[in-house]
């Protein structure tokens, strides 16, 4: 089993992240969330994620989820450090 974090990065760099378990690559799992929220059309958010890794619990386990204050915190954290890959998204990301 992979651990990926997965971080939304806000205007103000602050990041809130989730910590998922999860089988196959963490390049796997970006492109199911992307393509995803391509086909919906509309900006991805935090919550986006975590109601689809729900709904996908059979494949998806989250672990933890965390807000921090900037990237250093975020760096510094055992959430991050406890995770073996990263997939990021700017918190206002809209897929068109």
């Amino acid at each position: 089993m992979n651990t990926t974090v997965i971080t939304f990065i806000h205007e103000d760099l602050q990041h809130e992240a989730i910590l998922v378990k999860h089988k196959g690559s963490s390049n796997k799992l970006r492109d199911t969330l992307t393509r995803q929220f391509e086909e919906e059309r509309r900006t991805i958010t935090l919550v986006d994620v975590v109601i689809f890794l729900m709904k996908n619990s059979k494949k998806y386990q989250i672990i933890q989820n965390e807000y921090f204050w900037n990237e250093s915190e975020f760096r510094k954290s055992e959430l991050f450090k406890s995770a073996n890959n990263e997939i990021e998204f700017a918190s206002d990301m809209f897929f068109n």
